[in-house]
């Protein structure tokens, strides 16, 4: 049975089932602009590099099956929080383009989302941003919220028979934090997994540079976080996502806090990584 079929309001369901494709930007943020839109009590966790920054981004994906149907969502990372043993994504907005996945994200899952509307432009007639034949701009307008009419212009290359390239099958466990919003005011935490063909996608100098030029004509939607120093553009294909359903996570008294504080970067510097990814064995 589909993911649509079954549908958000399945009480039995503890987790939810995303199919589809992915782009996931990792850029370098400054540290202090990162904390400036991440929770005060999470602040101190912000995992930081050598030159005072961390990594952000964002994560663009279009869904063919999920409880709500196909639809297209936009993740615009604010930096990472360090959770020992892994970090964790703090996003700073979510827009979809499904009124379903809007309330669940907003109501359920207590992230920051919004409707927007998802333009591609490029050469062809269609408008399938996952699957053209030739590199464009997507253009994802917020409708709602403090930065409704807000405009991010997105750099896609040509992913049309990016299936045929050769990629590993790679299984990633993501695990995020979301809430302190005023329709979710507690932290709570979620377990993302997720398998896909990942593909390392080369990056367009000069199509970025067209990017910069087109948000400045805009009202910008979250320039330091959408437009940082890029690092790596990863690309989710076949993507088969797993979410569960999140669990509130328990207030830290001063003392933990603190230890959280001292010992987070130590931890850091031996052992972080973005997510830890395990090669699927294959016959």
């Amino acid at each position: 049975m589909s993911s649509s079929a079954v549908g958000y309001k399945s009480g039995s369901s503890q987790s939810w089932r995303f199919q589809g494709r992915a782009l996931y930007h990792l850029s370098l943020i400054h540290a202090d602009t990162a904390r400036s839109h991440i929770p005060k009590h999470l602040q101190n966790q912000l995992v930081v590099f050598p030159g005072n920054v961390t990594l952000g981004g964002y994560y663009l994906a279009h869904y063919d099956d999920s409880p709500a149907g196909a639809f297209d969502e936009l993740v615009v990372m604010a930096g990472l929080v360090w959770d020992g043993p892994l970090s964790c994504a703090w996003a700073k907005r979510v827009l979809v383009n499904s009124t379903e996945a809007y309330k669940h994200g907003k109501r359920t899952c207590g992230l920051p989302s919004g409707r927007a509307k998802f333009e591609h432009s490029h050469e062809e007639k269609t408008t399938a941003w996952w699957d053209a034949k030739t590199p464009g701009v997507l253009r994802v307008t917020s409708r709602e919220g403090p930065d409704r009419g807000h405009k991010a212009h997105i750099v896609v290359p040509a992913l049309k028979d990016a299936h045929k390239k050769p990629a590993p099958p790679i299984r990633l466990a993501m695990p995020s934090f979301s809430g302190c919003t005023p329709h979710c005011p507690d932290l709570l935490k979620y377990a993302l997994q997720l398998k896909a063909k990942v593909h390392i996608l080369p990056h367009h100098r000069e199509m970025h540079a067209e990017t910069r030029q087109l948000s400045k004509k805009d009202a910008s939607l979250h320039p330091e976080f959408m437009h940082g120093r890029p690092v790596v553009t990863l690309l989710f294909d076949r993507l088969d996502m797993h979410v569960d359903k999140p669990a509130r996570v328990a207030s830290q008294n001063p003392k933990q806090q603190a230890e959280r504080a001292t010992f987070a970067p130590l931890a850091h510097l031996a052992r972080w990584r973005p997510w830890p990814l395990q090669r699927q064995c294959t016959a």
